[in-house]
């Protein structure tokens, strides 16, 4: 063992998952998680308001090394994880997916849906015109990093799951609330019903967020019924 290890509270594990873990770990941590090498240890630390987020990094990396979590002042849950030198592969941080990854359609789905995990949500929108009379399911994901979205969003097109590319906010620019948007943020979108629900049944199987399956069912839900409305075109 090195001094860094021997000079640590807790006992560190070795990764001893498989590739398919491996890429899921790897979207999440590029979507929410800052990694630093820190002597001869893996930090992760994650900032999120969300309860069940500090459950799943708890899952996740909990065998593995100590979860150190606490509330925040400002309300946040902060959490830090210290792991031995096996997750190395956790510390790069670019804006692009291992070609490892993209060569096998199980360790990409595993991996867009620990991204997805991350930086993606399912919500319903409201209809456009005073005259709709039902909300719509939307997925969708809005980030800096647009070379892996823009990969996804090709993968799933090519696997017939339409969705839209775009830029959502340029650099530079000042939302609502007053916040400046220092990068360009761009986003996929899948509003269609067919894309939609053929995304719900390729990608479910995969999340593990307790937040995003939830929302999942919910939109599911929606597609279900209007579904069954005589005036909307059935799946």
């Amino acid at each position: 063992r090195t001094y860094s290890e021997t000079n640590t509270k807790y006992p560190k594990f070795d990764f001893k998952g498989n590739l398919k873990e491996k890429a899921y770990l790897i979207g999440f941590r590029l979507g929410d998680l800052n990694v630093y090498q820190r002597h001869e240890l893996v930090q992760v630390r994650c900032s999120t308001t969300i309860k069940n987020q500090i459950i799943l990094i708890k899952k996740l990396f909990g065998k593995n090394g100590n979860v150190h979590v606490w509330k925040a002042k400002r309300g946040t849950y902060e959490c830090i994880i210290l792991l031995n030198r096996s997750f190395n592969f956790l510390l790069p941080k670019n804006d692009n997916i291992e070609k490892w990854i993209l060569l096998n359609r199980t360790y990409l789905l595993s991996f867009l849906a620990g991204y997805a995990d991350a930086e993606g949500s399912y919500y319903l929108r409201k209809p456009y015109y005073k005259i709709g009379k039902t909300s719509w399911g939307v997925f969708e994901i809005q980030t800096n990093d647009k070379n892996i979205i823009q990969t996804l969003s090709s993968f799933l097109n090519k696997n017939d799951i339409y969705n839209k590319f775009s830029i959502s906010k340029k650099g530079g620019s000042v939302d609502k609330r007053g916040i400046n948007c220092n990068k360009d943020v761009w986003r996929f979108t899948i509003t269609k019903k067919i894309a939609l629900w053929n995304f719900i049944k390729l990608i479910g199987p995969y999340h593990r967020h307790k937040n995003k399956k939830k929302d999942l069912e919910v939109v599911k839900k929606n597609l279900i019924q209007r579904n069954a409305l005589p005036y909307c075109r059935p799946i």
